[in-house]
Order: C-alpha cells, then sequence, then structure tokens
C-alpha cells in the first residue's frame, strides 16, 4: 500500500469530519481548513493535484446538496438558515465548483433568513436588509439582489 502525503491526508480527515459535523459550527472550520489544504495540493502543481481536485469536487457537491436539501422545507429555523448562509460562503470561496452559481445560492440562504427575521416588516425593509446583508458579504454577492 502507498502512503498518502500528510497534507492529502489531513484534507481528508478534515472533510470527513464536515460529513460528521455538518449541523454544527464547526463544519465550517473543517471545510475551510480542508479546501484550504486541496487548493494548496492543486495551487503547488503536488502530484496528487488530480487527486486533490477529485476530492475537492467530491465534497463541494455533497454539500450543495446539502444546503438544497435543508432549504426545502417552508420551516428551516434562523439558526440553521444562518449556518447554512456561512457554509455557502464556504462554498463560494473556494476553487471548486466553478460551474455552479454559489453566490445565488447564498443570496437564496439569505432571503430566507432575512423572511425568518424581518417577520412582519414591510417588503421594502427587507429588500433593504438583503442588499445589506449582500454588501456584507461582499464580492461576488453584492450584485445579488433577490425580488
Amino acid at each position: 500500500m502507498i502512503d498518502e502525503p500528510a497534507k492529502l491526508s489531513k484534507a481528508r480527515e478534515h472533510l470527513h469530519l464536515v460529513e460528521q459535523t455538518l449541523v454544527s459550527p464547526d463544519a465550517e472550520f473543517h471545510l475551510e481548513e480542508g479546501f484550504y489544504l486541496l487548493e494548496d495540493i492543486i495551487e503547488h502543481k503536488a502530484g496528487d493535484a488530480a487527486v486533490a481536485t477529485t476530492l475537492g469536487e467530491t465534497y463541494f457537491t455533497k454539500l450543495l446538496a446539502f444546503i438544497r436539501e435543508e432549504l426545502e422545507p417552508r420551516d428551516v429555523p434562523e439558526p440553521r438558515l444562518k449556518h447554512l448562509m456561512k457554509l455557502t460562503q464556504v462554498l463560494g470561496n473556494s476553487s471548486f465548483g466553478k460551474d455552479v452559481d454559489v453566490p445565488a445560492l447564498t443570496a437564496k440562504v439569505a432571503r430566507r433568513y432575512i423572511d425568518s427575521v424581518f417577520e412582519g416588516y414591510s417588503p421594502a425593509d427587507k429588500k433593504r436588509a438583503i442588499k445589506g446583508l449582500m454588501v456584507k458579504l461582499g464580492p461576488p454577492y453584492r450584485g445579488k439582489i433577490i425580488e
């Protein structure tokens, strides 16, 4: 059996922990760390760059499916929406899943969060809040206006 390079092995550990902690704040940390290590392997064109790319794309796709599934029910609690928004930001900041409009997904989660937090407020107030949140999140979210 061939030993796997330490950086790739550590990335796998972090991404495995993402799956174990998907609904906790720890998932965000492990996702960032795992993606960082994979991106570093890819950037330095290490021998395992192809494996790192495949692993990154696989976990990106898994997390994307998880987030979309979590958004299915109409009554997602505010803390869960906030957590999903953080996960979408990590996905959007990664170099994986470039064919996916992650900022649009983040905006969708943000809209659900604002609708929940600003229940009873006017549509204009909600729209201002969502625009403010998108600006606060920074590029590439600034241009995402949700009607």
